[in-house]
């Protein structure tokens, strides 16, 4: 079932000029009277007379000679076809002043047939999801509020700039594979002055440090064919066996290490600034070669523990970011 608050839409308009293909879905003239009494009228026009309680209704039937949405429905990116209606829910109470309509739900929309179009969104990753987030404010506020202070501080200018901060979020959210935050600190970047080229460089930056993830784990393959190694999986010198996959992929292995240096060698990002990334990326896919061998990189570079310590809390929060963005889905679904 897909649900939008119409109520919240329509607040702007009541008392006053309806959109047109609001006022052309339920038959109503461009002016709608006084405040209470207009947003009455509309859902009286299409509902008949109105009770206090929950009631279902359908606007009438699309008879193809325009297209007919409401704001919420538009939304969702929605046309209707000839034939079928929209459905509505809602509920209202009664108050000193007369009536208040309290929630109105887009349910569902109708076939000729009488079945329902649409059940749930076939698009899992719909912008206007986001919109549920607003909701945690409620659900959880003392967690909700700590989260954001959590966010705000990670993100103000320290070692590394906002601007450097937004560029290693948007790395980060291509391993959390996240569509939500990729979005949002795109955009965050772009105002900060990130030019897209500095971006590419960046994400290919996390490609690269996701390659070498896989690779040095290889060194796991090695030891687990040799009865007589450590027990210890994570040795620092399981790298040296990295020359065991070199023999057995030449070629494969040399094109990794051919793309791995083109994507860390300065470009439009300084090569120090592609490894503070780097270690950033390996905290956020738990890597222990690549933290290893890209701090010790960065530090050949010239970054600071300062610079590093900051990179890995916007790893944390883009992490905590993803997970936070993916509760707008939890609710879509417990909502639908």
């Amino acid at each position: 079932m897909n649900e939008g608050i119409l109520a919240r839409n329509f607040s702007p308009f009541i008392g006053g000029r309806l959109p047109q293909k609001v006022r052309s879905a339920a038959r109503l003239p461009e002016q709608t009277g006084g405040a209470d009494g207009g947003i009455r009228r509309f859902y009286r026009q299409i509902c008949g007379k109105l009770r206090p309680i929950d009631r279902e209704c359908s606007l009438p039937p699309f008879d193809g000679k325009q297209q007919i949405t409401v704001p919420s429905i538009r939304l969702m990116g929605i046309i209707l076809e000839t034939g079928q209606q929209i459905v509505l829910t809602w509920m209202y109470r009664t108050t000193g002043n007369g009536f208040c309509i309290e929630i109105c739900q887009f349910k569902d929309i109708l076939n000729k047939n009488g079945k329902g179009a649409l059940k749930m969104s076939t698009n899992l990753y719909s912008k206007e999801n986001m919109q549920n987030l607003s909701q945690l404010k409620d659900l959880a506020p003392e967690p909700f509020k700590a989260f954001h202070e959590f966010n705000a501080a990670v993100f103000k200018d320290g070692a590394l700039s906002k601007k450097e901060k937004e560029i290693i979020a948007v790395a980060v959210t291509h391993v959390t594979l996240c569509p939500y935050c990729i979005d949002a600190h795109t955009k965050e970047a772009k105002k900060a002055g990130a030019s897209l080229e500095e971006l590419a460089e960046a994400v290919f930056v996390a490609v690269a440090v996701e390659a070498g993830g896989t690779v040095t784990h290889s060194t796991h393959v090695h030891n687990a064919k040799d009865k007589d190694a450590s027990d210890v999986l994570y040795a620092r010198s399981n790298l040296r066996q990295l020359g065991q996959l070199g023999k057995l992929a030449p070629d494969g292995f040399k094109g990794y290490q051919v793309f791995s240096a083109a994507a860390t060698k300065s470009g439009k990002l300084s090569a120090k600034f592609k490894e503070i990334i780097a270690v950033a990326v390996a905290n956020a896919i738990q890597c222990p070669y690549c933290i290893d061998v890209h701090t010790k990189n960065a530090e050949r570079q010239g970054a600071t523990g300062e610079e590093l310590a900051e990179a890995i809390m916007v790893t944390a929060a883009v992490r905590a970011g993803a997970s936070y963005a993916h509760m707008a889905n939890m609710i879509q679904s417990y909502q639908g």
